[in-house]
């Protein structure tokens, strides 16, 4: 094997290391989040997941922006922070299961709140984040 081969092989390798820390990481603070809510006694909703979902909606609308624009980082600086660490931090299968569970205990106006609040919100923070960025 080749120098550069070598060192490409090595470089693909920190690049996955650095997906699985920030993924590793957004996905302690995502359950860190969901046992302060718990711990406060937020329990109408699941607001573990709604936080995390929405703040995570904000960043990605945020970081799309800023990242290309104000503060220009590598492609695979962004892949890390987008797809690694808001990866890990929000989540659809929880939000998901959730929202499934809902309806299987007969909580259907609840079920379908919590669906149009994520998706709503969600979009919303989105836009949000987007819109800072490019006017900050």
């Amino acid at each position: 094997m080749s120098t550069s081969s070598s060192r490409r092989l090595v470089a693909n390798y920190m690049f996955y290391l650095a997906i699985m820390l920030a993924g590793g990481t957004g996905v302690l603070l995502r359950y860190l989040l969901t046992r302060l809510t718990v711990h406060l006694g937020w329990s109408a909703l699941p607001f573990g997941t709604i936080i995390a979902n929405l703040v995570g909606c904000f960043l990605i609308g945020y970081l799309s922006w800023v990242l290309v624009h104000r503060w220009p980082v590598s492609p695979e600086t962004q892949v890390v922070l987008t797809t690694g660490f808001l990866g890990g931090f929000t989540t659809f299968s929880a939000f998901s299961l959730e929202a499934l569970m809902m309806f299987e205990h007969g909580a259907e106006v609840k079920a379908f709140a919590y669906i149009a609040l994520q998706v709503i919100l969600g979009i919303s923070m989105c836009l949000l984040g987007l819109m800072l960025a490019k006017h900050a």
